[in-house]
């Protein structure tokens, strides 16, 4: 949580251009409190990082809008406080540690009202279904049970399915990365061992040549003992 300000402007133009200078400004901002939000059909909440204290509640019908500037990784929404008066707003300002996070609290939002918007329809309806099928005077009354919607998922199971779908991108960045990681480590522990066998064959046509050089001596020295031995034999060495 970075901060929250009054939102003021003659219309809803002056009243966004203000809000964007507004956030503008606080890309800058130091001091920070971390909190969490939890978002559901009722609002939207803000508490302590633990979740024990609830720092502000807005009702989603106090909400006017919902808004997210991913390269900064701001989030922010406009409401008016409770039993204010309808002009007068405040926009509520936060950072997230990355991008995607604005982004998934900006959607979040956005599928509260629409999902806040098809509940109210849906309860419409059915009143209209009941009035429609009221029992005409004279007529026995029959109790009819409601039609039974399907469940909609809460939005904490919204936010766990989406932490879910990241979580699962991340495993799977992290298993490519892996894999990288030990082809190249392959890639070197071979260019290793070629170069080990490189300079094991090296060393070994050393000695081969050092060997047949003490040979070629050794049969030299033999040759010349030969020649020394043949000519005292001869006489020719006094």
């Amino acid at each position: 949580y970075i901060g929250s300000f009054s939102v003021i402007g003659e219309d809803q133009n002056a009243r966004a251009e203000y809000v964007r200078k507004q956030l503008l400004e606080m890309r800058n901002v130091t001091k920070t409190k971390p909190v969490l939000l939890v978002i559901s059909l009722s609002g939207i909440k803000v508490c302590s990082s633990s979740g024990e204290s609830v720092y502000m509640a807005h009702a989603l019908k106090r909400i006017s809008y919902a808004t997210c500037d991913p390269d900064c990784c701001q989030f922010s929404f406009l409401a008016r406080e409770p039993k204010g008066h309808t002009n007068i707003q405040y926009c509520h300002a936060f950072v997230t540690k990355t991008a995607p996070e604005a982004e998934e609290l900006n959607a979040i939002v956005g599928n509260a009202f629409k999902m806040a918007f098809t509940y109210q329809r849906e309860r419409q309806q059915q009143a209209a279904s009941s009035q429609l099928q009221s029992t005409p005077e004279g007529v026995e009354a029959t109790v009819s049970s409601p039609p039974v919607m399907p469940r909609q998922p809460t939005f904490h199971e919204l936010i766990e399915q989406q932490i879910e779908v990241q979580r699962e991108q991340n495993e799977e960045i992290q298993r490519r990365q892996q894999e990288e990681l030990t082809k190249r480590l392959s890639e070197i522990s071979t260019a290793k061992i070629d170069e080990r066998i490189k300079e094991l064959n090296e060393r070994k046509k050393k000695e081969k040549e050092e060997l047949e050089r003490e040979q070629e001596a050794q049969r030299l020295q033999r040759l010349q003992g030969k020649d020394r031995t043949s000519w005292v034999s001869q006489g020719y060495i006094m």
